[in-house]
């Protein structure tokens, strides 16, 4: 289940569609109008915002190098 709908805006980012979900929570298409490219956006789930553990890991997923990815970004 997607935690917002296709249209919603997060941040300056507007989100397109949900890409997938996991433990951590879930993955969408997202549209960045700031460099006019599609973006993927990770949103934590509910339950895991105030775990300092899960906040970190996603803190070093975002600073790891992904082979055919854009460079990623933390936003809170």
């Amino acid at each position: 289940m997607a935690f917002f709908p296709a249209g919603e805006e997060l941040g300056p980012y507007e989100l397109l569609a949900p890409i997938g979900a996991g433990g951590m929570g879930e993955v969408y298409q997202a549209y960045d109008p700031r460099l006019d490219r599609h973006v993927a956006i990770k949103v934590l789930g509910s339950h895991l915002l105030s775990d300092s553990t899960a906040r970190e890991r996603l803190r070093r997923e975002a600073k790891a190098p992904h082979s055919g990815f854009a460079r990623a970004s933390l936003f809170e």
